[in-house]
């Protein structure tokens, strides 16, 4: 299972995945240029390191004692107030002429992770907005702030996903894409030209996953269906077939274009409405696969998934 995306929505969909039968891949935007991942770019340069910590303690054990070290921020009174240790870790790992691939193998060594994580480019870039006079906004955070929905958004400069990225597109057997910020998180890999090519080539099922309630950015300006309408003219293309929705999630999918199917399930968190509930996530991709694997006529797409009665026992 392929997954795209970013923010704390890719690390909620792995931690999901990952007590699945499943081997697990996920592309993950670099182009976050706030907190401490903006900081250490400003100062050092290179990828954002952020979402790929958040992706990689996603798939660690968290009662590991180097889990716990990862996740650690600097307390407010020092210098380095608000910085991720993990953040810092990966960057440290970079400077020391290893490749940004070679520094998340390396900590996901660490950490005992079988899964693979990768960067959507090993080369640094940010996002840059227009609106309809071509007036400029750069970087994800200003982005965010927008008060309408920009007429496009580009990477700031062309930029390659490395080989194993377009490998991991072409061998997967399932790809989900989001959820997230539509403009900030799930917008920036697909933006990438091999993985537009990779992904039109693909025969893969392409789900994507929306979130539960508005955002909290630019992206909450428009209904759903004109958001996602947005995202596939910025794109080029239609990058998914399904959508995976919750029950309560307001969409007139009279007004979706593309005919994707729609997958509903009770996905919201009773303490959190704001996010997806990992447990009811893992019960609705787990059905989701097993409903898809039923459909298709390719022999591998995974192996036997716990049911969603062996699920609800182990919670």
């Amino acid at each position: 299972v392929l997954c795209i995306g970013g923010g704390h929505g890719l690390s909620k969909v792995l931690q999901a995945l990952k007590m699945l039968e499943v081997n697990i891949a996920a592309i993950v935007t670099t182009t976050d240029n706030g907190g401490s991942t903006g900081a250490i770019r400003h100062h050092a340069g290179g990828i954002a390191w952020g979402d790929i910590r958040r992706c990689i303690c996603a798939l660690s054990d968290d009662r590991s004692p180097f889990y716990q070290l990862l996740c650690q921020r600097f307390e407010e009174h020092t210098q380095l107030a608000g910085h991720s240790v993990g953040n810092l870790l990966l960057s440290s790992c970079n400077q020391l002429s290893i490749s940004p691939q070679q520094s998340i193998n390396a900590i996901s060594e660490l950490l005992s992770i079988k899964h693979k994580v990768y960067p959507m480019s090993e080369q640094a870039v940010n996002l840059v907005a227009y609106d309809k006079y071509q007036q400029h906004t750069f970087g994800e955070c200003n982005i965010d702030a927008l008060k309408t929905l920009p007429h496009e958004v580009k990477l700031s400069h062309s930029v390659k996903a490395s080989p194993q990225v377009i490998k991991s597109i072409h061998r997967a057997d399932l790809i989900l894409i989001g959820p997230g910020s539509a403009v900030t998180s799930v917008l920036p890999p697909l933006l990438i030209s091999n993985i537009k090519r990779a992904l039109r080539q693909s025969s893969a099922p392409k789900v994507l996953i929306n979130n539960i309630c508005a955002e909290s950015s630019v992206a909450s300006t428009v209904p759903h269906e004109k958001l996602f309408h947005w995202l596939n003219q910025q794109i080029g293309f239609q990058c998914y077939d399904s959508i995976l929705q919750a029950y309560n999630t307001p969409i007139d999918e009279k007004k979706l274009k593309g005919n994707p199917s729609i997958y509903r399930f009770n996905l919201s968190n009773k303490d959190n409405p704001f996010e997806h509930d990992e447990n009811m996530l893992r019960i609705a991709l787990n059905s989701l696969i097993q409903e898809l694997a039923r459909k298709e006529t390719r022999v591998n797409i995974m192996p036997p998934a716990l049911t969603i009665p062996q699920l609800q026992s182990s919670f």
